[in-house]
């Protein structure tokens, strides 16, 4: 019984410990679509449940002075402030400055997928999709994508099926319809953007480029 009440007395020091750092990267990793190693993640968990503690504790002791918290309530802050830290994180590694800075450092991406740094989400993006060992390739508005590595699909609107060799349509449907191909069926892709797309914009000025020759 004593080893019990032990336990349970130490509960809030492990909470504090690991579980906001433990809910920031479940939610940050959701959020990125991101997997991580379980040992990895551990780690992680520690060394953010820790910065955050510091961080209320640094506040406290020159800030909220007069102010007086019981342990339940300092868990309990803790945890909401790792809860919404990860969309202040990602808000912030989205923003033109971070954006410029990786770009023209060492155009290293900040997603952990490609496409969300090509791939125009607010306006259209013409993908021609060029399949393995196929005479034809398919071209279409993207519309959706999936977020299993090389098993993905690819999801195209307003789409046609090209013959390589002479760009003749062998079939467009005149009816709504959407098309998937697997990641694992492309050679290679290409993307045209819309004329004004942020995203053209963001990957020609990483790479020193000034024409619009480009845009569509």
């Amino acid at each position: 019984m004593e080893a019990l009440t032990d336990l349970i007395s130490i509960v809030p020091e492990l909470m504090d410990l690991f579980l906001p750092g433990f809910i920031y990267m479940c939610i940050y990793n959701k959020l990125l679509n991101k997997q991580s190693d379980i040992p990895i993640m551990c780690l992680w968990s520690l060394f953010i449940s820790y910065l955050i503690k510091v961080t209320y504790s640094i506040i406290h002791s020159h800030i909220l002075t007069n102010f007086i918290f019981y342990e339940y309530t300092k868990v309990m802050i803790y945890v909401v402030t790792g809860a919404l830290l990860p969309f202040g994180v990602i808000y912030l590694s989205k923003t033109k400055i971070v954006r410029k800075f990786l770009l023209h450092m060492n155009h290293q991406t900040i997603h952990f997928d490609i496409f969300d740094d090509v791939i125009d989400y607010e306006k259209k993006t013409i993908m021609k999709l060029y399949l393995k060992a196929d005479d034809y390739y398919y071209i279409g508005t993207f519309s959706l994508k999936e977020e299993k590595g090389r098993d993905s699909y690819i999801a195209l609107i307003d789409y046609a099926k090209i013959k390589k060799a002479n760009d003749d349509i062998i079939f467009r449907p005149d009816y709504p319809s959407s098309i998937l191909i697997n990641l694992n069926d492309i050679e290679y892709i290409e993307l045209a953007y819309s004329t004004g797309s942020k995203v053209w914009e963001r990957l020609k000025e990483g790479n020193g480029i000034n024409k619009n020759d480009y845009e569509i």
